[in-house]
């Protein structure tokens, strides 16, 4: 890490922090106190004001520092990223720890905010993932960034096991798990990669050219899921109390709700991703109805009559 680093990481310290002691400013910096003492010096003579008291409470403190760091925070805005840091910690998110230090690193303003904050809880069930998996994702993530191809042995649910080479378009995060969007070369085609499902990966030093045609949002538009088999012309009727949880939440940009005086909803939309569709509207029960297509009411009934057999 070079000098000037260490001397704008040392500032950050103390502004987020407040007061802190040499060798705790030390431990952060990989440094030792001797040169802290001297990152001091070199603050002071550039114009930073920096106090040190003694004794047990005693340690470094920046005072009225906020000209060069000028990231013009607001109380509201740290709120907010606190609410963000809450919500991944519940999440039990892999990078909980990194965001945190980043978090930290960021709340230049009023640090008491932090004892005020809400309670938070993530209600929801989240990927049963190791230390390995994080690696996977990190090294995904360069991949992703230095458009580099990543040979993967990965375990399909429809396949089993097999070896691909892939190129990382991009990743997505669905249901607390995470998807990597890319071009497979085994099957020539876009698709979903589930990254818990990745058994080994090798990032290698060949690049790829990334489709110019392919668009994030475009490739996810009316997806009701991660999946996008078969297109739906979707029509339900929804009824209380489902009518009001499904009218809370839009579900795809080209839904249509119209209001029944029984409270109930009809609910029209184009939807790619049969399996899930089919899923959500069985995890409905009695409260939803399938208007159309045809072919949707065949596979419901179908699926209830599976059902009907285990019970």
């Amino acid at each position: 890490m070079s000098k000037f680093s260490n001397l704008l990481d040392m500032i950050i310290l103390l502004k987020s922090r407040g007061k802190m002691k040499c060798k705790d400013i030390a431990e952060e910096l990989e440094v030792d106190e001797r040169q802290v003492r001297k990152y001091k010096q070199d603050l002071e003579l550039a114009g930073v004001n920096i106090t040190s008291t003694t004794g047990i409470d005693g340690g470094y403190r920046l005072d009225g520092y906020d000209y060069l760091l000028n990231l013009n925070i607001k109380p509201e805005d740290l709120a907010v990223l606190n609410l963000a840091n809450l919500q991944l910690k519940s999440m039990k998110f892999p990078y909980y720890k990194e965001f945190n230090i980043l978090t930290d690193k960021i709340s230049t303003v009023d640090r008491s905010n932090n004892k005020r904050c809400i309670q938070y809880f993530e209600k929801s069930a989240r990927e049963n993932i190791n230390m390995k998996y994080k690696k996977e994702t990190l090294d995904i993530n360069y991949a992703v960034i230095t458009q580099r191809k990543v040979y993967i042995e990965y375990f399909s649910l429809s396949s089993g096991l097999s070896s691909r080479t892939i190129h990382p378009y991009a990743i997505v995060s669905y249901k607390n798990s995470l998807y990597i969007i890319a071009f497979c070369e085994k099957r020539n085609e876009i698709r979903d990669f589930k990254i818990s499902r990745i058994k080994e990966h090798k990032v290698l030093n060949s690049k790829f050219e990334m489709d110019k045609k392919f668009s994030l949002k475009e490739y996810m538009k009316n997806s009701f899921g991660i999946y996008r088999d078969d297109k739906l012309n979707l029509k339900l009727c929804i009824y209380k109390p489902m009518s009001y949880i499904v009218s809370e939440k839009i579900w795809v940009e080209n839904q249509k709700i119209i209001w029944n005086d029984d409270e109930s909803i009809i609910f029209e939309a184009i939807m790619s991703g049969k399996t899930e569709i089919v899923s959500w509207i069985l995890s409905m029960g009695s409260n939803a109805k399938v208007l159309g297509p045809g072919e949707l009411k065949k596979t419901i009934k179908e699926e209830i009559d599976k059902i009907i057999k285990y019970y």
